[in-house]
């Protein structure tokens, strides 16, 4: 297969490197546990991504107090039960989390839930699949090259599917850092 080679952008935590993917509250508990039911329920892909997430919703829907700094702006406050920072679109099985998100342009794309009620949850976790959760009242985005990120109290945290430990995040991205070869690109 001849496929052109195509510089990416490469995201960078704590020292942690990742490609895809940064996540918090929620999010990271759904992408954490779904090595738990893959192995119980034999299952991949975006039903794996929805029975955890079914769960995580049920038993685990918990606001978490951060504070946000987007590159040099002011620090913002908020409550949230998810919070994703993407470098492409997509996780868990195709959910188009970030659907504005472009692999080479720079910067994060950030995607946050305020708290909401479980049957509230789940209809925008459904719509994401399509990227139908833009419209949300309770889902919020942002565009950032570097992120300064704290918590209250610690939540589940998960960088490109593995478990990731810190008390405060800082975010930085490497634009175009990593080369690949891109079918139809």
């Amino acid at each position: 297969m001849d496929a052109p080679e195509r510089a990416v952008d490469v995201g960078c935590c704590n020292g942690e490197y990742f490609d895809e993917t940064l996540s918090f509250g929620l999010d990271a508990g759904v992408a954490l546990g779904t090595v738990a039911w893959r192995k119980r329920l034999h299952i991949s892909g975006a039903p794996l991504y929805l029975a955890s997430g079914i769960d995580q919703m049920l038993f685990h829907l918990d606001a978490y107090r951060f504070t946000l700094q987007i590159d040099a702006d002011e620090p913002r406050e908020g409550d949230m039960v998810m919070l994703a920072v993407q470098i492409g679109q997509t996780y868990g099985g195709g959910f188009r989390i970030c659907p504005q998100a472009q692999l080479d342009d720079g910067l994060f794309d950030i995607c946050y839930a305020s708290p909401v009620k479980t049957l509230r949850a789940v209809r925008v976790f459904l719509s994401a699949k399509n990227a139908h959760h833009v419209n949300a009242p309770e889902v919020h985005f942002a565009r950032a090259g570097h992120i300064r990120l704290s918590f209250d109290a610690p939540p589940p945290v998960q960088i490109d599917g593995e478990p990731l430990v810190a008390e405060s995040f800082d975010i930085r991205m490497h634009h175009r850092a990593l080369r690949v070869l891109a079918p139809g690109a």
